[in-house]
């Protein structure tokens, strides 16, 4: 609940988006497809052929940021929070075959910026509305890892998130021998984010302006030669 009053608070609609879609939100991710049981005795047969049941290929959502955005282009900040479904064949723990995602739009934001204090924000309130009003399981979380919860209270909560942008990522990752080396236009893997979150002191670290070639072609550009206003 502490996600829906954040963002109602701060203006913004809650959108229930579809779960089945005919979409894959632009190869987000691999896809689950839908169909009946009985898909054979369902289908018509038509001198075309064979229907399907949707009469064309249906997914389990990957994301909701298409529908999203046609409704942010109306009513300007809108927000969901729902189960997501990918397909990839991997079995590590960054992979789920079914996950609840946050998503959110923003029209007509001026800059980068505006979109990384929201997400700060968010974060630190929600976290600290949690310990508020669920001390008892915070309480349990500290006399089990004390590590942790210090980390919670005394850095994520008391530090502001670090910026830093891909070419300042380099020149951070350049002082480390035990990352593999890793070259401008090239992408960042998990070890080299966590090597600049360590750097940071281990506070939370937005990584922007990612060279325009690793990133989908509808990201703003950032006036800057070849580099996008990405964050990650």
């Amino acid at each position: 609940m502490a996600v829906h009053e954040f963002f109602q608070r701060n203006n913004f609609v809650f959108v229930n988006t579809p779960v089945i879609t005919s979409n894959d939100c632009e190869g987000a991710g691999d896809v689950f497809t839908v169909y009946p049981l009985a898909e054979k005795k369902l289908a018509k047969t038509t001198d075309k052929g064979t229907d399907l049941y949707f009469d064309k290929d249906a997914y389990l959502t990957v994301s909701s940021q298409l529908h999203l955005e046609a409704v942010a282009s109306g009513i300007m900040n809108v927000y969901t929070l729902g189960p997501c479904f990918r397909a990839e064949n991997s079995k590590s723990r960054y992979h789920l075959a079914e996950f609840y995602m946050l998503e959110v739009e923003m029209a007509f934001t001026s800059t980068l910026e505006q979109l990384l204090t929201v997400v700060e924000d968010m974060l630190k309130w929600i976290t600290k509305k949690v310990i508020e009003t669920r001390y008892s399981d915070f309480q349990f979380l500290n006399d089990n890892n004390r590590k942790y919860t210090a980390y919670v209270v005394q850095t994520f909560l008391q530090h502001d998130f670090v910026r830093v942008n891909y070419n300042e990522a380099l020149n951070i990752l350049e002082k480390y021998t035990d990352v593999p080396e890793v070259k401008w236009g090239q992408d960042l893997s998990k070890i080299h984010e966590q090597r600049i979150v360590k750097h940071c002191g281990n506070i939370p670290v937005f990584l922007t302006h990612f060279p325009s070639s690793l990133k989908p072609f509808y990201m703003k550009t950032s006036g800057a030669i070849q580099t996008v206003f990405s964050h990650g």
